[in-house]
């Protein structure tokens, strides 16, 4: 089986196997016992490329998760096949138990809640959380300095935090609407823009810290409480500073001369041509393709109402006429109903490095009525 390396010193097979169909996707799950038994050959093979993620997972008939769960000394946790690709690896017994390595987090938090107003028939009441985290790496498996994961943006570096690295994106050439991307220095732990550019594009060649950590080190929230009479209302807000996602759904509605069957996004009409010398996109006519660069990383950051709650109890006096009904309370409630943010996909609060065909958080909008006996 012939080997490629991956980032700077990840060897594997040039062959990899696509583990999403054995548990979802491609119709109903299929058997473990043959899909261990289709690991166990792609091995013996050779093979020590899997494809596979925490999403691969599927249904058993009585409803509960399918995991594959055990591969003879090899572990698969959650759909993760923990394989690690080194000269040991086809050995028999050899167990990989270890963590890929540790961080820390260190930081601060604070809640704060405060009475505005309180009287007899009113009160407004305030309360905010905030967090700050400074994340950092102090290990890595194998005694590693870096470790890079394809495909995903991702690389740990031991002493810095989860970091998004790509080849860092620097426009287009006004003078022939080409491409550029800024050369590496020598150390690619640190953003370099100095090195002058080029038109080539070789993902791992370029490949460099974008300087934008993975994880948002600000988070928190706020909301206020009150209530007149029989007027009451609760308002809650919650926000996410320096956070970073991969446009991963721009990568195809970005691309309209390597997508030419899907939609395009309306931005991609400012292109280069000769009397559109400043266009933020190349010249499409000569079919260039936008890469997986540091373009597709975009602040989503975001402030967000995440719920409104608004009663009203009628008046005892207007219940006063019978004896039946000691309460009527019509309430509303509304999720999600404002979102601030410069992210221009879907949603900015989907956990996870990228965004790719997620609906994301739905507004709803809730009515009811309450009566008490």
């Amino acid at each position: 089986m012939q080997k490629r390396t991956l980032g700077k010193d990840l060897t594997v097979s040039a062959i990899g196997l696509g583990c999403m169909g054995m548990t979802h996707a491609y119709g109903a799950p299929s058997d473990e016992r043959d899909m261990l038994r289709l690991i166990s050959q792609a091995v013996d093979l050779g093979c020590t490329l899997f494809d596979t993620a925490e999403c691969y997972t599927g249904t058993n008939p009585d409803g509960s998760t399918l995991y594959l769960t055990k591969y003879n000394n090899y572990t698969i946790m959650d759909g993760l096949l923990m394989l690690l690709a080194d000269d040991n690896f086809n050995q028999d017994n050899v167990e990989v138990n270890s963590n890929v390595g540790s961080l820390q987090n260190r930081g601060v938090d604070i809640t704060l809640g405060i009475d505005l107003l309180r009287t007899n028939n009113a009160f407004l009441h305030f309360n905010t959380t905030f967090n700050y985290n400074q994340q950092k790496i102090t290990e890595l498996f194998q005694g590693r300095s870096e470790w890079t994961i394809a495909n995903t943006g991702i690389t740990y570096v031991v002493g810095k935090p989860v970091s998004f690295y790509y080849p860092l994106y620097a426009g287009i050439d006004p003078e022939d609407g080409k491409m550029m991307w800024y050369l590496p220095g020598e150390d690619t732990n640190t953003p370099c823009t100095t090195n002058g550019t080029t038109k080539t594009f070789d993902a791992d060649a370029l490949l460099q810290s974008t300087g934008k950590s993975r994880y948002a080190p600000i988070n928190g929230g706020f909301s206020f409480s009150g209530g007149l009479k029989g007027l009451s209302f609760q308002m809650d807000w919650a926000y996410v500073l320096g956070k970073t996602l991969i446009s991963n759904d721009g990568y195809f509605y970005g691309n309209p001369a390597n997508f030419s069957t899907m939609n395009t996004h309306k931005a991609m009409s400012d292109f280069w041509t000769p009397s559109n010398r400043d266009a933020k996109y190349p010249n499409w006519g000569d079919g260039a393709v936008m890469q997986f660069d540091s373009h597709l990383l975009e602040d989503a950051s975001f402030l967000r109402l995440k719920n409104l709650q608004v009663a009203y109890s009628l008046p005892k006096a207007i219940l006063g006429f019978q004896n039946v009904v000691k309460d009527f309370k019509i309430t509303f409630t509304g999720r999600n109903l404002l979102t601030f943010t410069n992210y221009s996909g879907i949603d900015p609060e989907i956990n996870s490095n990228l965004s790719y065909g997620v609906a994301g958080q739905s507004k709803q909008l809730l009515g009811g009525v309450e009566i008490t006996f």
